[in-house]
């Protein structure tokens, strides 16, 4: 979709949060897949779409939702991959550290940053709702 540098972040930036902060797991490879794909897209199109048309209140309040999120939910554990309590408390303050840093350099670097740690906190509000349907 001609979006390299865009890729490069949202890939990067997912990998990189996800991995402290968990969130949502598909059900099949094929599924996991399709979101990922899915997610890319529409956060390439939103960021294609709104990257100059969004104030700086819109973006102050997407990051501090976002790490609202981040801080309340994080990390998601994942039944396959069990968190003990120890490394629970390191996950959620590497986890929050990590998307301040990257949302305050989202500020300077452009909309798509912003906009992938928005994505992360809500695939974690995701993971958090398919946990209760599943109890």
């Amino acid at each position: 979709i001609h979006h390299i540098i865009e890729s490069i972040v949202f890939l990067t930036l997912f990998i990189l949060i996800r991995s402290f902060t968990g969130g949502y797991h598909a059900d099949t490879y094929f599924r996991c897949n399709l979101l990922m794909c899915t997610t890319f897209i529409l956060t390439a199109l939103a960021n294609s779409i709104f990257s100059n048309k969004f104030s700086l209140l819109i973006i102050i309040v997407l990051i501090c939702v976002t790490e609202l999120i981040v801080s309340i939910l994080g990390p998601i554990e994942n039944k396959n991959k069990p968190i003990d309590d120890s490394k629970r408390i390191k996950l959620k303050i590497i986890g929050i550290v990590i998307t301040l840093i990257i949302n305050c350099t989202g500020l300077y670097l452009g909309t798509m940053i912003i906009l992938t740690t928005f994505l992360i906190a809500l695939l974690m509000i995701a993971a958090k709702i398919k946990e209760r349907g599943s109890d």
